[in-house]
């Protein structure tokens, strides 16, 4: 088997990213030719059992999702033991690599981000899928769309799915994950709010809301500490989002709005916090090309030679000859 060649169509030509459930190669499609991202499960490798079975479950869970705030999927299949997941190449950063960066975002980007990020679990959550995993790493930029990724640990719900953890650990990242899954319960929509609420702390202030060296620690504040406010930390920001961020950090699944609600409040904050920035500032904050600026419109006084503004105000003809200069 040539290893750098899948199904004699998709050559693999560099390795970009490493996976729960697998690597990532940034890869050409010969057949169309063009360049895709590739994530390559080798089950002969792989001590947990339960890793290949998650990559199948991804599959089926993104190939159903068509909506720009989640990453395309376009072929799946397997080669014997090595089992492969054909998507759109994005172009990055992730949120964790714009965090390392900056450490903290304004408000417009984690907004912004927040309300991309609402919109497309809105759309998972209409089809009974909850992505269970959403934190910094799992949210990449492609231009000026963000994107979610890596469906891998998603659930289509009980009835189909069977839960595929090892005994005694729960899937996620303890950092970003809801009280209901850190303490092993059955999850759904409420838990990816609680957790694009943590990343909507992360982006604003740095740090999720609760950290610690010991994921154990950590997972044991989400079910029984008081999360901190936003403006606690960021004061400046507006008091609109600090409530929408702890009614997203309930302890109370059935406390915590819909990702629809949310992204509706988001894209409101978005909409404000346009209003207030430059469009130097602007750029900055979405860390989006300079371009050549584009021109205020202006009002139609503004564009009439004053002669003529003259004119119409004292009801002579447009047409009327200057006077000569003597």
């Amino acid at each position: 088997m040539n290893d750098s060649l899948i199904e004699g169509r998709y050559r693999l030509d560099h390795e970009v990213g490493l996976g729960a459930s697998g690597k990532v190669f940034r890869a050409t499609d010969l057949v169309l030719e063009r360049e895709v991202a590739v994530k390559v499960v080798d089950g002969t490798r792989i001590g947990d059992p339960t890793i290949v079975e998650r990559f199948r479950r991804e599959a089926i869970a993104t190939a159903g999702l068509a909506h720009p705030n989640i990453v395309s999927v376009y072929d799946a299949g397997s080669e014997g033991e090595r089992h492969h997941l054909v998507m759109e190449l994005l172009s990055g950063p992730s949120v964790a690599d714009l965090l390392k960066q900056y450490g903290q975002f304004d408000l417009q980007r984690v907004v912004r981000i927040g309300a991309q990020v609402a919109r497309g679990l809105s759309a998972a959550h209409a089809i009974g899928l909850t992505h269970r995993d959403i934190k910094p790493g799992n949210v990449v930029k492609h231009d000026s769309i963000t994107k979610i990724v890596d469906f891998g640990i998603a659930r289509l719900g009980e009835a189909v799915w069977q839960t595929l953890t090892v005994a005694s650990t729960t899937v996620g990242t303890a950092a970003y994950m809801s009280p209901e899954q850190a303490r092993g319960l059955d999850v759904g929509p409420p838990s990816d709010v609680y957790s694009l609420g943590c990343l909507l702390m992360t982006m604003a202030t740095g740090k999720p809301p609760f950290v610690d060296p010991d994921p154990i620690e950590t997972a044991r504040a989400h079910t029984s500490d008081v999360p901190p406010r936003l403006r606690d930390r960021r004061p400046e920001f507006p008091a609109e989002l600090d409530e929408l961020i702890d009614r997203m950090l309930a302890k109370d699944p059935d406390d915590r709005p819909s990702t629809s609600e949310v992204a509706d409040a988001l894209t409101d904050l978005e909409a404000q916090a346009k209003g207030m920035a430059s469009p130097v500032e602007t750029r900055e904050v979405l860390g989006e090309p300079e371009s050549p600026a584009t021109p205020a419109r202006r009002h139609p006084d503004d564009v009439v030679p004053k002669r003529r503004r003259w004119w119409a105000r004292h009801g002579k003809p447009h047409h009327q000859p200057r006077r000569a200069v003597r």
